[in-house]
């Protein structure tokens, strides 16, 4: 598999743009518009979500239920970043990636990417910018703005250099 963040990227604007989204991103509908399942449950601790091809469905995410609101945001849409990006060559392939250990790297940069798409779908770049130049002193308010973790909002806010990185 080529990793690509910016092909990555370029697919969470993609589905912001088809879908005329707006922030915050409205999760539900794009999951019912995209014809993706959602369900909460009780996971191993270790687990805050999965995703799985179905075959009534494009996929179902499944949730760890009482992570908090955010947390639970930022898990759905990392695993439906999964689903597009990752279940197509899967089924190609005839496997699940995390079920491979003998390939635990590309396992990781399959959740690196997961992540990219999650970060860029939350909280798009130039929505970030923007946003930033208007409330730039109050890291909890963008954090509330983009319905994201403050430490997520920190995270990204460092990630596109608009404040140093602690």
């Amino acid at each position: 598999m080529n990793v690509d963040f910016y092909a990555v990227r370029q697919l969470a604007w993609s589905i912001i743009k088809k879908y005329n989204l707006e922030i915050p991103i409205d999760l539900d509908y794009l999951l019912k518009e995209l014809d993706v399942d959602l369900e909460r449950t009780q996971l191993p601790e270790r687990v805050d979500g999965a995703s799985l091809p179905v075959k009534f469905a494009k996929g179902l995410i499944v949730v760890n239920e009482g992570r908090g609101f955010t947390r639970e945001r930022f898990t759905i849409a990392h695993e439906l970043g999964h689903i597009l990006r990752h279940f197509p060559r899967m089924e190609q392939e005839g496997g699940l990636f995390f079920s491979d250990k003998k390939n635990p790297v590309l396992a990781s940069l399959y959740e690196r990417e997961a992540d990219v798409f999650a970060t860029e779908l939350l909280m798009p770049r130039q929505e970030v910018i923007n946003a930033f130049r208007k409330y730039s002193e109050n890291i909890q308010e963008l954090a509330n703005m983009f319905l994201v973790s403050k430490q997520a909002m920190k995270i990204r806010l460092e990630e596109l250099k608009l404040i140093p990185r602690t």
